[in-house]
């Protein structure tokens, strides 16, 4: 079955909008005019929008199996996946 969940539309907001900043300074990183870079956000910003509700929900998903199997993190288990 599908599972419908709803996003806090503030996290989601938020977050878009770190993504989209960050990708803006790669454009801005690479040398793209400031033409280039204003013609692109619009389509950006929706990318961004869709790209991070499923990251998000994904998120959300991974914390709650996470939550219902008392499954932590530790972590030595994350410098051992830094390493």
């Amino acid at each position: 079955g599908q599972v419908k969940i709803d996003l806090p539309e503030e996290i989601l907001r938020n977050q878009a909008s770190r993504v989209l900043a960050r990708r803006i300074r790669e454009m801005q990183d690479r040398g793209l005019s400031e033409n280039t870079i204003n013609s692109r956000i619009r389509e950006l910003s929706q990318n961004v929008m869709q790209t991070t509700a499923i990251s998000l929900m994904e998120q959300f998903i991974l914390q709650k199996i996470a939550d219902d199997n008392k499954i932590e993190v530790e972590e030595a288990d994350l410098n051992n996946e830094i390493d």
